[in-house]
């Protein structure tokens, strides 16, 4: 039988809605989005939602990745000689 897992990947409200605001090409998408955010934010049953959660925040995507990678049990937690978290290399994307 097969499993899987739930991370939910987060960020302080505040930095959501600058991500959104620098991102989105007009003001119908930006509104939307700036609801849906407000909407995920005060919601009450994140950990009913959620296997586990990882902060984007400050980070790389690949140090989230690799977060996620090592939560789900796909790789074990290795450190390199300088104490961090070992990175895959990233690999090109579809041509």
């Amino acid at each position: 039988m097969e499993t899987f897992s739930v991370c939910e990947l987060t960020a302080p409200r505040t930095i959501l809605e600058s991500r959104v605001i620098g991102r989105e090409p007009n003001e119908f998408w930006r509104s939307r989005l700036l609801d849906f955010v407000a909407m995920y934010h005060d919601r009450g049953d994140h950990r009913a939602i959620r296997d586990f959660q990882v902060s984007t925040h400050g980070r790389s995507v690949d140090e989230s990745a690799v977060e996620v990678v090592e939560r789900c049990g796909w790789i074990p937690a290795e450190s390199n000689s300088a104490g961090d978290r070992a990175v895959p290399a990233r690999r090109a994307g579809p041509s």
